[in-house]
């Protein structure tokens, strides 16, 4: 019988996405916050290339548009979508510049975010959170 360490492979899934992370940061010249913003990546639904997504505390606080806290990762804007009939803060792709819209990132089963909900602005939540983030 095999036995699997559940904490080997978490910390195996971190670290990789944290390599991918700074890989694509790279590529990009987005830089990766240390705090408050909670990073992963996907695929731009319009260009396949890969990038970062960026998630923070109230974002999705569906009844205000919630301003992210300043410095701004560069491709989180404020934008208008189609889709939602709405201007609100969003993920941009660095490449073609396409909207990542939010039902994208979040509402479809096999998005990026789904089911994610960030936690307070905390040292603890945030490191709670980009775990979760790491391992989903």
């Amino acid at each position: 019988m095999i036995n699997i360490n559940k904490s080997s492979i978490e910390e195996k899934s971190i670290k990789r996405h944290k390599g991918i992370i700074i890989e694509i940061s790279q590529k990009t010249d987005v830089s990766i916050p240390k705090e408050y913003y909670r990073t992963t990546y996907s695929e731009c639904w319009k260009c396949n290339k890969n990038i970062l997504l960026f998630t923070w505390p109230g974002c999705r606080d569906e009844n205000e548009i919630f301003r992210p806290k300043e410095p701004l990762p560069k491709t989180i804007q404020f934008r208008y979508s189609k889709t939602a009939g709405i201007k609100y803060w969003s993920n941009t792709c660095p490449y073609c510049g396409s909207l990542q819209g939010d039902f994208f990132l979040y509402s479809e089963p096999d998005s990026p975010l789904f089911g994610f909900v960030c936690g307070d602005d905390t040292i603890k939540s945030f490191d709670s959170d980009m775990k979760t983030l790491a391992i989903q």
